[in-house]
């Protein structure tokens, strides 16, 4: 998948494959060397955990066009975190990195599309609040399942018909659901 990202027009915010070489047992990928890098999970722990505004908009917006040319490529990168983006200490210039988990977007299927996309946009979303709140999203999360204005949440008890009003004002939509996608080719039946 990286080899078709990286096909030009080439992206300046994907790190960029010299060669590849396809052996009997392996994939030997020859990736372009990039200097005074770090993760940037690891750029955000040396700056105090939480980025300034303006560091972490130039950075999201980098971030943003680097999965946006996946998108435009037919790819899913389906591992958007910061770990799988490099940061240039000096000029703050991002990359994004491992396509190990990426797959290609079925474009006779606008399904398809739609959750690469919606799956995309909500992985940047997390990147997001990592680098400006200093929690990881799990993080955020298990500290709302201990709320005590969330009855029972952590317990797994249910709540009553009449505590569960929220539920019953909100409006499910499609996209609420959630799906896995699947490393397993399927064959389409006739």
């Amino acid at each position: 998948m990286n080899v078709m990202v990286c096909t030009p027009p080439k992206s300046p915010h994907i790190v960029q494959i010299i060669e590849w070489f396809d052996q009997p047992h392996q994939f030997i990928i020859v990736m372009e060397y990039l200097h005074l890098c770090e993760t940037l999970l690891a750029f955000t722990m040396r700056h105090g955990s939480r980025l300034d505004e303006s560091v972490a908009r130039g950075l999201m917006r980098q971030a943003v066009l680097a999965a946006k040319h996946c998108i435009e490529r037919g790819i899913f990168h389906n591992d958007i975190k910061t770990d799988n983006m490099l940061v240039n200490t000096e000029t703050l210039q991002l990359k994004l990195l491992d396509f190990g988990c990426s797959e290609r977007i079925n474009t006779s299927c606008s399904k398809d599309y739609e959750w690469a996309v919606g799956s995309t946009v909500w992985s940047l979303a997390m990147v997001l609040l990592e680098i400006v709140s200093g929690d990881q999203p799990i993080s955020v999360f298990l500290s709302k399942a201990r709320d005590p204005l969330i009855p029972n949440f952590s317990t797994g008890e249910t709540t009553s018909h009449n505590d569960n009003n929220t539920v019953k004002r909100t409006h499910i939509k499609p996209w609420h659901n959630i799906r896995v996608f699947s490393t397993t080719k399927y064959k389409r039946e006739n």
